[in-house]
């Protein structure tokens, strides 16, 4: 069954700021981008392939809590919705992304293999006690 959501990726605007980093640590100021979610997504297939599960990742958790950070070797990306209202349920985040990135079709040399990818999961913060 698929879901329906109200905007596509190329219509979702979003703030992404990025500041350099060396050795772990950030050196310099941020540099601040607004564009659409459909471009940052492209951006990340261009560099990543199409395949790559983790593209998915980043939309549907921005979609779904209006930010994500996205840690790459060399720079740190912190991503935000611009408008909150385009936050989405997971379920039509979830739809949003596969049929997004079904208009994108794997070619032949897919990068996949060719990037060693660092991957760090972490829990949300949880304010306990009012709501447990």
């Amino acid at each position: 069954m698929e879901v329906e959501y109200p905007k596509h990726p190329s219509k979702i605007l979003i703030r992404v700021t990025s500041r350099e980093m060396f050795d772990g640590m950030v050196v310099g100021g941020a540099n601040t981008e607004k564009t659409t979610l459909g471009e940052r997504l492209d951006h990340y297939i261009m560099r990543l392939g199409p395949s790559n599960p983790l593209i998915s990742a980043i939309g549907i958790h921005l979609t779904t809590d209006g930010k994500v950070c996205v840690d790459w070797r060399e720079h740190t990306e912190r991503i935000e919705l611009m408008d909150m209202n385009d936050q989405l349920p997971p379920a039509q985040a979830a739809s949003m992304m596969a049929d997004f990135i079904a208009e994108h079709p794997v070619a032949a040399s897919s990068h996949q293999g060719h990037i060693t990818q660092k991957i760090i999961v972490e829990s949300p913060w949880q304010i306990s006690g009012s709501d447990a």
